[in-house]
């Protein structure tokens, strides 16, 4: 079982409650301490009224028992898990309301109090609210006789087993992907052929250039040329001569 609750405005709120795509049915189970006790609408609007200065005048909660568990959870058990939480929350006597969603096939409440206390003019606290809502889904839990669930399995230790289980997904679905496609791949990885630069370009056609157009030489150049040549024709028969 998850119970969460936080404190709220009350901008769309119905709307979201009741008309909200994402849910196969949506039902009313209770209203009371506004004047439009069969409204919803009219109720939340009669209780923003009464808030009205402040920017976050209800407390929300939400109570979602285990798939399968929710089936055991009668209107009367409802109710009652209702009563719990408002204890816990310290929300007793104020208005409130509780609508239940079902989707999927899986059924859930959400609940709504006031938090403006009438006689002391102030917000009730919203103080704590974690540590409260899992003292009474323990409460729940037990009188319900459902499945113990870890004390404070946070909305952060959620949030990372859910990345978890999204990198893990990622990581099949890229393997099933490489796999099917191997040879893509590895073409993808492999290195292409360096390209010659500009400036080797440029260095090539000036040496072809010059190759082509190479000046004549002078007379000294020339001697000069033919004597390195006969000096090398020498020490190569002297290397033989030697052997």
């Amino acid at each position: 079982m998850i119970v969460k609750s936080n404190a709220r405005g009350g901008k769309g709120w119905a709307k979201y409650l009741l008309e909200s795509k994402e849910n196969d049915r949506a039902e009313v189970l209770d209203i009371r301490g506004v004047v439009f006790d069969d409204n919803l609408h009219l109720a939340i609007a009669e209780m923003s009224i009464s808030g009205g200065r402040y920017s976050k005048p209800f407390l929300a909660a939400s109570i979602d028992p285990a798939i399968g568990e929710d089936k055991t959870m009668t209107p009367e058990r409802w109710m009652r898990s209702i009563e719990i939480l408002e204890k816990k929350l310290g929300m007793e006597g104020q208005p409130r309301f509780a609508v239940l969603h079902e989707k999927k096939g899986r059924t859930h409440i959400h609940v709504g109090w006031s938090r403006y206390d009438r006689e002391k003019g102030t917000l009730r606290s919203d103080s704590n609210l974690h540590h409260k809502s899992v003292a009474a889904k323990e409460e729940m839990e037990i009188e319900f006789g459902h499945t113990r669930t870890p004390k404070y399995f946070t909305e952060k230790a959620q949030g990372r087993v859910a990345k978890t289980l999204l990198d893990l997904t990622r990581q099949e679905k890229a393997a099933d992907l490489y796999a099917d496609n191997k040879e893509i791949v590895a073409d993808a990885g492999k290195k292409p052929e360096p390209e010659p630069s500009l400036r080797q370009e440029k260095f090539d056609a000036a040496a072809d250039a010059f190759a082509e157009n190479k000046p004549e030489l002078t007379e000294r150049e020339r001697m000069i040329e033919e004597m390195l040549l006969k000096l090398a024709r020498g020490k190569d028969n002297l290397s033989r001569e030697r052997d």
